[in-house]
């Protein structure tokens, strides 16, 4: 806790020049591997200071080489995995949204086809579904025999992410 303490002081401390925040961040990263945290440990320690202690691309690949220079291998491979879980998750969080997108995509493209084009006051509150509730339209879309059964539907299964989302078409 003392370190991530210590990263947002630094944060506020170096808002304007990237060399202290690059030098806090060097210190900061040198400090840590000396305390012996595990490579878990480290990662999450690290993706928090890594919000607070940001910097731009540029800075970043200095920081690393730096990292590489005076740490050595050992930090260079602590480096390495933290990258590839910040880049798993990443991946899975892109994965989980275009699935989603997707979902939304072809429900509608099978409600236009029902129904002719949609409202978009209707397009806007079946993309604010979340995916379960997208699921659950898809399977319901086949018993619809009516525009009318589909607002009834929306109006029974309001979106979580926009609660107010069926009073616009009211």
């Amino acid at each position: 806790m003392a370190e991530l303490v210590r990263a947002h002081l630094a944060t506020l401390d170096t808002r304007h020049d990237l060399v202290r925040r690059k030098a806090a961040k060097l210190a900061l990263f040198r400090d840590v591997l000396r305390l012996g945290y595990t490579g878990d440990e480290l990662r999450r320690l690290f993706s928090i200071a890594e919000r607070f202690l940001n910097l731009p691309r540029a800075e970043y690949a200095e920081f690393r080489a730096t990292i590489a220079t005076e740490l050595g291998a050992q930090a260079v491979d602590i480096m390495n995995s933290f990258e590839r879980y910040g880049l798993e998750q990443g991946l899975q969080q892109g994965l989980q949204q275009g699935l989603q997108q997707g979902q939304g995509n072809l429900t509608l493209r099978l409600l236009t086809r029902k129904f002719g084009v949609l409202p978009e006051d209707v397009t806007a509150q079946i993309r604010a579904l979340d995916s379960e509730q997208m699921l659950e339209l898809a399977e319901s879309l086949l018993d619809f025999t009516t525009f009318a059964d589909l607002t009834a539907w929306l109006a029974e299964n309001p979106p979580a992410s926009a609660p107010d989302a069926t009073d616009a078409g009211e």
